[in-house]
């Protein structure tokens, strides 16, 4: 009897599935994917809602199945405080709307990979959404920045031929990022939205910056 092989790998926005054949009554393996998730906590480094332990704990998870795992992250002090060596980019990434963001690069010992976005203006604050219940007044601001770095990630990623086979996204601040990829025209990324915390609504006006 012929022996079982195959799998099956999601259809990206740049890419096309990768698969084999496989006989009746055989088990279909899922293939090692390349996977982002995007999220501004990640503990035990940046812990404000218990989105950040499952981050974590999902990217643990995601390593030990073989897939290979980048978190898509402001740079926050804490990470360096914690020992985190990242090396810096030598080009910074240019985003969509103009601009450019220095990015690092980071793995920890699990084998996640870390890329981290510099804007000490807009993050290297007390929290991460706001202070004493109080939203920072530029929240709008801070995301849609972090959203346009992610979103020029991705890109610059299919571009090398690295495509990314599925971006999760994690609460609101990152669910720009979703908006940002499908402007532009072509095949759609499997994207996902995971909201660990309804009261972090992320409501600004229309005209917000």
């Amino acid at each position: 009897r012929g022996g079982c092989s195959g799998f099956l790998r999601p259809k990206g926005r740049y890419g096309a599935v990768r698969g084999g054949t496989t006989q009746p009554g055989c088990a279909i393996r899922q293939a090692p994917m390349d996977i982002l998730l995007v999220s501004t906590e990640f503990a035990p480094y940046i812990v404000e809602t218990h989105a950040a332990e499952a981050v974590t704990s999902l990217a643990k998870s995601l390593r030990l199945l073989g897939h290979e795992v980048t978190v898509a992250l402001p740079r926050y002090p804490a990470f360096e405080a914690a020992g985190i060596l990242a090396a810096r980019r030598l080009t910074p990434l240019r985003l969509e709307g103009g601009g450019e963001v220095v990015v690092f690069d980071a793995q920890l010992p699990s084998g996640v990979q870390l890329v981290l976005f510099d804007a000490p203006l807009l993050f290297e604050r007390p929290g991460v959404y706001g202070e004493e219940g109080e939203d920072y007044a530029d929240n709008a601001k801070r995301f849609g920045f972090f959203s346009d770095a992610v979103a020029a990630l991705v890109r610059a990623r299919a571009e090398l031929g690295k495509t990314f086979d599925v971006v999760h996204l994690h609460d609101y601040a990152a669910g720009l990022v979703a908006v940002k990829l499908a402007a532009r025209p072509g095949p759609t990324l499997p994207t996902v939205l995971t909201v660990h915390d309804g009261l972090l609504s992320g409501q600004f006006p229309l005209k917000a910056k």
